[in-house]
């Protein structure tokens, strides 16, 4: 996998769990950099609280969460090419 497709499949990832957690008030997320995450939607604003409840992110508009997001998924296992 190149990293351009590797961004690309991320942004995808962050999109879908961003229209989730829009769709239903909230997100988890397991095996992320943080452990399990919780992504809360209300007034147009998303949040990211760890597996404890404690606040990993104030609140965050849609393209700041997705930057935040794509920054927290585990991607040491995928193998990239030059």
């Amino acid at each position: 996998m190149t990293k351009a497709d590797l961004n690309k499949t991320l942004l995808e990832y962050a999109n879908e769990d961003l229209g989730y957690a829009k769709e239903c008030g909230s997100m988890m997320i397991s095996e992320t950099l943080s452990g399990s995450i919780t992504i809360n939607f209300e007034d147009e604003l998303y949040q990211a609280f760890n597996s404890l409840g404690e606040l990993l992110t104030g609140q965050m508009n849609n393209e700041r969460m997705i930057n935040w997001l794509i920054g927290q998924y585990d991607v040491s296992a995928v193998e990239l090419e030059d």
